[in-house]
C-alpha cells in the first residue's frame, strides 16, 4: 500500500550520490537494512535502501542514499521526483515497503561484519546507526570501498566513529590505496 512521503531535503553527497530525507505521513516500521520501493507509476516501483537507523524518530523519517548521473535514469528519475515534491512541499513523494531480507538479526552474539561498495553502504549504514545508537557491544568490522576518496562520503564521519566506540573497526577500500600500495588486492 503506498505511503504519502514529504520531502524534506534533497543533498548532493557527491557528484553523483544524493541523500534523501522523507518524511512519511505515518510511521513506518522497519529493520535495519531493508529497502523500499519509490512509486513512479502503477506499474514502476524501484528499490532503495533505507540509510537511515529504524530508532531514528521512531520511523517518522527515512533517508536514502541513491547514486543517480545522467547516464543512469532509473535512478536520475527518482532523484528529479524527489526535487520536485521538495519543490512543491507537499506529500506527494509515493513509497511502498518495507521490502527484503537483508536486515539486522539483533539477537545474535557474534561479531558483525558489513561490506560495502559505494552507494550500497546505505543498507550497511542502516544497520551501523542502529548498533551503535543501541550501544550494542559486540565487535563490529565495516568494509566500505569505491573507486576513489571522493565515493566515501560518509569517511570521515566513519573514522571519528571508530575512534568513539572500540567494538567499531573501520576499513576504506579504494582504488588509490591500492595503487600506493598501502592495501593489497586480495583474491578469492
Amino acid at each position: 500500500m503506498p505511503i504519502n512521503c514529504e520531502v524534506t531535503s534533497v543533498t548532493a553527497l557527491t557528484t553523483n550520490t544524493y541523500r534523501i530525507l522523507l518524511k512519511p505521513e505515518h510511521a513506518v516500521t522497519y529493520k535495519a537494512g531493508q529497502y523500499l520501493l519509490a512509486v513512479m507509476g502503477e506499474k514502476d516501483k524501484r528499490p532503495f535502501s533505507i540509510a537511515s537507523s529504524p530508532c531514528r524518530q521512531n520511523g517518522h523519517e527515512l533517508e536514502l542514499h541513491i547514486g543517480a548521473a545522467e547516464e543512469n535514469p532509473y535512478a536520475m528519475q527518482v532523484v528529479e521526483a524527489a526535487k520536485a515534491a521538495f519543490e512543491k512541499g507537499d506529500a506527494s513523494f509515493l513509497i511502498e515497503g518495507p521490502e527484503g531480507n537483508a536486515w539486522l538479526r539483533e539477537e545474535t552474539q557474534r561479531p558483525l561484519v558489513l561490506i560495502a561498495g559505494g552507494t550500497g553502504f546505505s543498507y550497511v549504514r542502516s544497520m551501523l546507526d542502529h548498533c551503535l545508537s543501541q550501544n550494542v557491544d559486540v565487535p563490529i568490522f565495516l568494509y566500505w570501498g569505491g573507486r576513489g576518496i571522493e565515493q566515501l562520503y560518509a569517511n570521515e564521519e566513519l573514522e571519528a566513529l571508530a575512534l568513539k566506540h572500540a567494538n567499531l573497526t573501520y576499513v576504506p577500500w579504494f582504488r588509490t590505496l591500492l595503487k600506493a600500495g598501502r592495501v593489497r588486492q586480495v583474491r578469492f
